[in-house]
């Protein structure tokens, strides 16, 4: 239902014109793990599979794996990864000690997720 001006109106009855999302050219990864970002709108989460998108003046915001891939396509040679597998992590909890393994990824792309993780971590103790 529509309303204008306090009045119900059947959308059906409008002047729909056929439309087409304009070209921008914006950058964005798939996401292996779940995350949270915090947007324009206030802080976002999204979950693994899910894309992370910076936005034409540097902002991020998550959008759904399905939506994502119906609406967007990647533009060759820029930064494709689409033949690369994800980067994984998995952990287990074994003798009272997380154990992390990060997967897919060089080293560098390691060392950030775990510094990441890290920083978590500590930022959740912190608040205990």
């Amino acid at each position: 239902m529509v309303k204008i001006n306090g009045q119900a109106i059947d959308p059906e009855q409008l002047p729909f014109k056929k439309v087409q999302r304009t070209s921008l050219e914006l950058a964005a990864t798939k996401m292996p793990y779940t995350f949270e970002v915090e947007t324009l709108e206030g802080i976002m989460r999204g979950h693994a599979g899910d894309y992370l998108v910076r936005g034409l003046s540097g902002e991020y915001y998550p959008i759904k794996a399905e939506l994502f891939e119906r609406t967007y396509e990647g533009l060759e040679g820029e930064g494709d990864q689409a033949s690369a597998p994800q980067p994984e992590m998995t952990h287990s909890l074994a003798d009272g000690a997380l154990h992390i393994e990060v997967v897919n990824a060089d080293a560098a792309t390691q060392g950030r997720i775990l510094a990441a993780v890290q920083q978590a971590l500590q930022t959740a103790e912190q608040q205990a």
